[in-house]
């Protein structure tokens, strides 16, 4: 995620707050906890994707006479193969899918594509409002922190040593390549990582881990957009792959038939507020307890210096992807450099 932070201060007691901006520089999704939406699930009107409603589209079934179709459909396997806009060609004489939309829809989106067979929403509030939840922004500052941390153990380990933890990541590379449940592995394997950098602070009379972490300080806030103004957009998401000869090509469709594409909702342009609040009365109990330990951030300038972690993490990611693609001569880096 690419952001631009305009900290203002607070200081309410033990806790210091933020207000902080962050502006939508590239394209940023994250997902809901049903996943993707099926075609039975959305219309697509050569223009924009419309979300269904469950109970507008139950109530324009009745009117129609259409729900046991609709039903038995669904159980063949037939909606999903044709989807909404099918069904309603094959059994609304007329049926014109730009018209029919707001009967049904919840929301609109602009973008999609004739080939979307499922596309992944934007999370959405209990509203229909788009906003980004505070545990993933938290889980980006957290990363930044852990980044922090690793760097700064490579710089001690000085230009001559290798980093102490490149081991154990080859370790954990040779158990994905064997692991069956890849996604699985994946969460499972580097999970000593922040149990060693952030969990093992000791606290008298805390023995579990989440209460002997350190961003137990670190509060986020869900984060709105600013006047309401925010742009979101169905687009295609492709995979850059390394071939065995080292070349490059986008990630192909398991059984053949084009490139592999995820469609997914962005948010393309906008602007986000979100309170992020630090806990000093916490931190220093951390702090004095753990004399040993070694801090990745300046503690006279919290919580701004976590902020600055996230923007040095995400200008060293920029960096690399810049140098991969210009060394590289990857000519498919052109769809990112404007970025």
């Amino acid at each position: 995620m690419a952001t631009q932070a305009a900290p203002s201060f607070v200081t309410e007691k033990a806790l210091e707050k933020f207000v902080v901006h962050l502006k939508i520089l590239s394209p940023i999704h994250i997902g809901t906890r049903e996943g993707n939406l099926l075609p039975m699930e959305y219309l697509f009107d050569g223009h924009r994707v419309h979300v269904v409603d469950e109970s507008k589209l139950g109530r324009f079934l009745i009117q129609r006479n259409l729900l046991d179709r609709f039903v038995q459909e669904a159980l063949s396997g037939q909606l999903r193969r044709v989807g909404l806009s099918g069904f309603f060609r094959n059994h609304v004489r007329g049926v014109d899918v730009k018209s029919l939309a707001p009967t049904i829809a919840a929301y609109s989106v602009p973008g999609g594509g004739p080939d979307m067979s499922e596309f992944r929403p934007f999370v959405r509030d209990g509203f229909g409002k788009v906003y980004l939840p505070g545990t993933s922004i938290k889980g980006v500052l957290r990363t930044a922190v852990l980044y922090a941390m690793l760097k700064a153990e490579r710089q001690s380990a000085g230009t001559s040593g290798a980093h102490a933890r490149e081991g154990q990541v080859a370790q954990w590379i040779q158990q994905l390549k064997k692991a069956h449940n890849k996604e699985r592995a994946k969460k499972s394997l580097s999970a000593d990582l922040p149990k060693d950098l952030l969990q093992s602070w000791q606290i008298p009379g805390e023995t579990h881990e989440q209460n002997r972490d350190l961003l137990r300080c670190l509060k986020v806030r869900d984060a709105y957009p600013l006047n309401g103004a925010v742009e979101t957009r169905v687009i295609p998401i492709r995979f850059l792959s390394k071939k065995p000869d080292g070349s490059h090509d986008w990630s192909q469709k398991p059984r053949g038939g084009g490139d592999l594409v995820v469609w997914a909702e962005a948010v393309v342009s906008g602007t986000f507020v979100v309170e992020v609040l630090w806990d000093h009365v916490l931190y220093e109990k951390f702090r004095k307890e753990n004399p040993q330990k070694q801090l990745p951030f300046n503690s006279a300038a919290l919580p701004k210096e976590i902020l600055l972690l996230a923007a040095r993490m995400n200008q060293d990611v920029v960096n690399h992807e810049k140098d991969f693609y210009t060394s590289k001569g990857i000519p498919q880096g052109g769809f990112v450099k404007k970025w």
